[in-house]
């Protein structure tokens, strides 16, 4: 039995250095994708400022004699950003907000970039990149690729897009009560912290599930009406009256599954497996017990030693039949030792 545990033992050491192995490996997968993201971003932006400085230095040696950029092959996307310049770079998983105060239809105000001092509504929030989207801000004119123009029939080079803000770019715009002149006005709210009462969503909502409040002030505010989807049955769903349909009541006195089913799910005799069959148990505890009783036993006496191979060999199996070749070669073999031996004799006696 002390084989058993033990194994199980080491089986579950081995999981959970194999789980450490590769969440280790998965760590180091992401912090690799978002160096090589923000190093792809950082290259495009060099690069953009290396051509804008060369094209400057260049109108300024010609002077009237300089060309017109915005003709010729690709004088439609002069200075348009590329794609990774209106996209931020994606934040590892540990690093990330654990509770997101801020949701779409939510009025923030920009307090860095060329738009600071812009009041917006939230369009997108992206978790990954730690980011927001503002309707009609932050609009730049994207160059577009031509494997894109060709799939949305487009024949534009560049398309106005808007780009991303970091989450420390912007503040929530909250409308609160002052308490001197007692008019509401809009309010930007530095910091929100996170904290219960926690609440179940309607299903198809993004609103979370926690509430957030004003920092030192513990106001809470409230989240902005979300749009549910409607949804319609179809002929192949499941109605919410059959799920609700308790088919299945719990008892005491009756198993709620046959006992073999868990040898179905489990292997049988699995090292992870906490419990072991019966006689399972049984005879692993059988084996342990003669192992201990062959290494503890003193030494024998001639007599008991021999007792025990006349033991072995009752239980090993009848012997093998010889074959007749076998038993002339013997015969042969015995005669001719008789013929030499009287040889011998006859030598000896005259």
């Amino acid at each position: 039995m002390q084989r058993v545990l033990l194994r199980n033992i080491l089986a579950r050491n081995q999981a959970l250095k194999r789980q450490r192995r590769r969440s280790k490996e998965a760590l180091n997968k992401e912090a690799h994708e978002v160096r090589r993201g923000k190093f792809d971003a950082a290259r495009e932006e060099r690069s953009f400022v290396k051509a804008e400085r060369a094209h400057r230095r260049e109108d300024w040696i010609l002077g009237p004699l300089a060309p017109n950029r915005l003709a010729g092959k690709d004088g439609g996307s002069y200075g348009m950003l590329g794609m990774l310049s209106v996209q931020t770079p994606t934040v590892m998983k540990r690093e990330r907000e654990k509770y997101m105060n801020i949701v779409v239809n939510d009025r923030v105000v920009v307090v860095s970039g060329r738009e600071k001092g812009k009041i917006g509504t939230v369009a997108i929030v992206n978790e990954e990149r730690q980011s927001v989207i503002l309707d009609d801000t932050n609009v730049v004119d994207v160059k577009v690729p031509a494997f894109m123009r060709e799939r949305n029939n487009s024949k534009a080079p560049y398309q106005a897009l808007p780009a991303q803000i970091p989450f420390k770019d912007v503040r929530l715009v909250v409308p609160l009560r002052d308490d001197t002149t007692g008019e509401i006005r809009d309010t930007v709210v530095k910091h929100l912290r996170s904290g219960g009462p926690f609440s179940v969503p309607a299903y198809g909502s993004n609103t979370p599930k926690h509430t957030r409040y004003i920092a030192g002030l513990n106001i809470p505010i409230p989240w902005p009406k979300a749009e549910v989807t409607k949804m319609r049955a179809e002929a192949g769903d499941t109605l919410r009256i059959d799920v609700d349909d308790v088919s299945f009541l719990p008892s005491l006195d009756n198993i709620p599954m046959p006992m073999s089913l868990i040898d179905e799910l489990r292997s049988k005799y699995g090292r992870l497996r906490r419990d072991q069959r019966q006689e399972y148990v049984q005879q692993k505890m059988k084996e342990d017990a003669e192992e201990h009783w062959e290494k503890q036993r003193r030494m024998l006496l001639p007599r008991q030693e021999y007792l025990e191979q006349k033991l072995k060999q009752k239980k090993a199996p009848g012997e093998t039949a010889v074959t007749q070749e076998t038993m002339d070669l013997i015969k042969a073999t015995q005669a001719a030792n008789l013929v030499n031996a009287s040889e011998r004799t006859d030598g000896l006696v005259s």
